[in-house]
């Protein structure tokens, strides 16, 4: 019985003393999971690193040449560039803009229209070279985060805005007569929008030539020629007249113009 206690009390330092080892092998292994902790913390830092330059651009349409680049941002002065497709990578450059150091925010960049593709690439570019110079193919390369082209690729749709046709305004011509007391002929009739010219001749004494809805005042002196001009920007029918006293009968010295 002596013995068999001795061996008892032996078994359990024995169990005590494989506890505190384990014990002890724990806490090493907690210490070593420090490390791991900080090796997150730099990864996470690392990928903080890589989004400091970045291109965001959306599917849009190619307006009169010019598309807008949503957001670049640039760790230092770059380029912007614009890459058209070569069988799904980017391929000749078609159109570049100038950017800043930071957030740089809905950048029009004029195209070269014949070269735009379906697809199209924005890529950062250093400004390696000569300052605000773009110099690619050259010192201005791709910008990289580690082995990775800082670009974004977005699909693009040509708008052709039809050209309208401008019609140069019509115009009409008279020639007219003006005596005692009476103009030749006395109703002139044109379409709005007309440029009306009149060349008037008095055949006797002075007299006056008034349209006074379209600004027109002009004196008629005998033996000479008056030409009138302007514009029959309204509709209606308008009277002329002689607002120069000219005897007994001027005041019924008037005539029509019909602007249909």
């Amino acid at each position: 019985m002596k013995l068999n206690k001795k061996n008892a009390v032996l078994a359990v330092l024995l169990f005590g003393a494989l506890i505190t080892t384990g014990c002890v092998k724990n806490k090493a292994t907690n210490t070593n999971t420090a490390p791991i902790n900080t090796n997150e913390s730099v990864n996470t830092n690392v990928e903080v690193i890589k989004k400091i330059n970045s291109v965001t651009v959306d599917d849009q349409k190619v307006v009169d040449g010019k598309i807008i680049i949503a957001k670049a941002v640039s760790e230092s002065p770059a380029w912007l560039v614009i890459h058209s497709d070569n069988g799904g990578v980017p391929g000749p450059v078609i159109g570049q803009v100038y950017v800043q150091k930071g957030e740089n925010i809905n950048l029009p960049v004029d195209l070269d229209v014949p070269k735009i593709t379906p697809t199209l690439f924005a890529m950062l570019h250093v400004d390696a070279g000569e300052m605000g110079q773009y110099e690619f193919p050259g010192a201005d390369a791709p910008v990289k985060d580690g082995d990775t082209i800082v670009m974004d690729e977005f699909r693009s749709t040509v708008v052709i805005k039809k050209e309208t046709t401008q019609t140069s305004p019509a115009m009409k011509e008279f020639t007219m007569t003006a005596k005692r007391w009476e103009f030749a002929p006395t109703t002139i009739t044109v379409n709005r929008g007309d440029k009306v010219k009149l060349t008037i001749k008095s055949l006797d004494v002075d007299h006056g030539f008034e349209i006074s809805d379209f600004n027109v005042n002009k004196k008629l002196v005998p033996g000479e020629t008056t030409v009138v001009e302007f514009t029959a920007d309204k509709t209606g029918t308008f009277t002329f007249s002689c607002n120069v006293s000219c005897g007994a009968g001027h005041s019924d010295m008037q005539g029509r113009l019909i602007v249909k």
